[in-house]
């Protein structure tokens, strides 16, 4: 009969703390077979080698939800584990250092909060401009978004994104309430059609260039 029992500290792949994970469930699809080798000592002999993976449902002691993932067992010994559920956070390739860390600080919140994970979606923005060098103060003086993101859009020849800008506030200012969320896709949408246009497109352009170049050989 399964005991559950506790793994870690480990990072929960839920809200991202680090703490004891519980192993509430498991599901074992391990096997067993049986083949034959020469030894040196013994002459022929008969040996069994164990495979497989174990499912997990894993328990966070601190925000309670359940992920769940799997380890791949052999002879009784872990080899490697791979995240199921939920999937792991994916920055895409071409950001610079603090886009990217601005990003995936945001993807962290997106599971715990939408109005954070908007508001962080706003720091990205304002990241972005920053690297592309739209200056962090308007000619009043003022401080805000809507305006630099508008030069950034201008600069680079972008579709127009100023609804990012609305979305971005309901999510940082209480008093104008809450974000619902169906509207949370809008705002995504919206940001990674600056980062796709920027950064990752290129990025995947010069890999694909650089791969071009290559000698391609015959695999088979």
């Amino acid at each position: 009969m399964f005991e559950p029992y506790e793994i870690g500290p480990i990072e929960c792949a839920y809200c991202g703390n680090i703490s004891q994970l519980k192993v509430a469930a498991e599901n074992s699809e391990i096997t067993s077979h049986e083949y034959e080798e020469e030894d040196e000592l013994w002459g022929r002999m008969t040996r069994t080698i164990e495979h497989g993976w174990v499912y997990r449902m894993l328990i966070c002691s601190i925000c309670k939800k359940a992920t769940f993932d799997r380890v791949f067992y052999q002879d009784g010994e872990p080899q490697h584990d791979e995240p199921l559920y939920p999937e792991p956070i994916s920055v895409p390739d071409g950001l610079p250092t603090r886009v990217e860390k601005e990003y995936r600080d945001a993807l962290m919140e997106r599971r715990r909060n939408p109005n954070g994970y908007a508001a962080l979606l706003g720091r990205v923005l304002d990241a972005v401009c920053t690297d592309k060098g739209i200056p962090n103060r308007n000619s009043d003086g003022s401080v805000t978004l809507g305006p630099r993101l508008d030069k950034l859009v201008a600069q680079n020849k972008l579709k127009a994104v100023s609804g990012a800008v609305g979305l971005r506030n309901i999510a940082a200012h209480s008093d104008l309430g809450s974000l619902a969320p169906e509207d949370v896709p809008y705002l995504e949408t919206l940001v990674r059609y600056i980062l796709d246009h920027l950064y990752v497109i290129p990025e995947v352009n010069r890999k694909a260039s650089q791969r071009r170049q290559q000698p391609i050989t015959n695999s088979r």
